[in-house]
């Protein structure tokens, strides 16, 4: 026998993956039996497959196939019983389904993987890009604030606590050229449940004049509210959550006029 053709010809995979017949099986596991060199290229197919296995999925079980080999070891000195043959071809059968299911399943999850992976990426950006767009936003805020404090036309009008609230302080920005008012409110203690505080403008010869709740806000915070001409002072009170039409003069906590 020409072994190195014998081992070129394929028949060793064929017998790995069962696609012999009977007496074809019993041919090579004779050949393997009887040769030394055609038993090392059949030891070294199984190695390739451990480690195909192992870089591909889970290792295949240490023990696959020695079985089958233990057994053409025996058949050096005798003829294997059908029924050996047939236990060999099964755990090699068997050995090589749980290779190819194995190489399948990680083949899926990897796929699964780098789909995760690219829609957790996806979603990254996604949240960078619009964390971006509202630090922008905020920053724009800030630098129109920043242009009203500079605009020279806008009057400053420090409000400040009363007996009630002596810690409390604001600032009103009244602008009698361009019919713009702000206030910014500095400090400012959370209102008792069912009450908020409400601002008014005092005119001369009016009744006060309600220019909606206000509240502490986080950071620098310019908020805007209604101008009434020919203001003298301002006012913030305490009222009811639901508002007040005049306001509660015992309750009043900051206080600042013009001039």
């Amino acid at each position: 026998m020409n072994v190195q053709e014998y081992i070129a010809s394929g028949i060793l995979e064929d017998y790995l993956f069962g696609l012999l017949d009977a007496d074809q099986q019993r041919s090579v596991e004779e050949a393997i039996a009887q040769y030394p060199a055609i038993r090392a290229a059949f030891d070294q197919l199984q190695i390739d497959l451990e480690d195909y296995a192992q870089a591909q999925a889970s290792p295949l079980p240490k023990g696959l196939a020695k079985g089958a080999l233990a057994r053409i070891d025996a058949q050096r000195n005798e003829e294997p019983s059908p029924q050996q043959r047939l236990q060999i071809q099964t755990l090699i059968w068997g050995g090589l389904t749980l290779l190819l299911t194995a190489t399948l399943a990680y083949s899926v999850y990897r796929n699964v993987g780098l789909k995760e992976d690219k829609v957790q990426q996806q979603v990254l950006t996604d949240s960078i890009q619009v964390a971006c767009i509202e630090q922008a936003q905020e920053l724009e805020a800030i630098r129109q604030q920043l242009d009203i404090l500079r605009d020279g036309s806008y009057l400053p009008v420090a409000l400040n606590g009363t007996d009630l609230q002596k810690d409390a302080l604001a600032t009103v920005y009244y602008n009698a050229s361009s019919g713009a008012n702000y206030i910014d409110i500095l400090n400012l203690p959370e209102p008792p449940a069912g009450k908020a505080y409400q601002l008014w403008t005092l005119v001369p010869d009016e009744d006060p004049i309600n220019m909606g709740q206000v509240s502490q806000a986080e950071g620098f915070v310019l908020r805007d509210f209604p101008y009434a001409e020919g203001a003298i002072a301002f006012a913030v009170t305490l009222e009811p959550a639901s508002g007040s039409e005049q306001p509660t003069l015992d309750q009043m906590v900051l206080y600042g006029t013009l001039g």
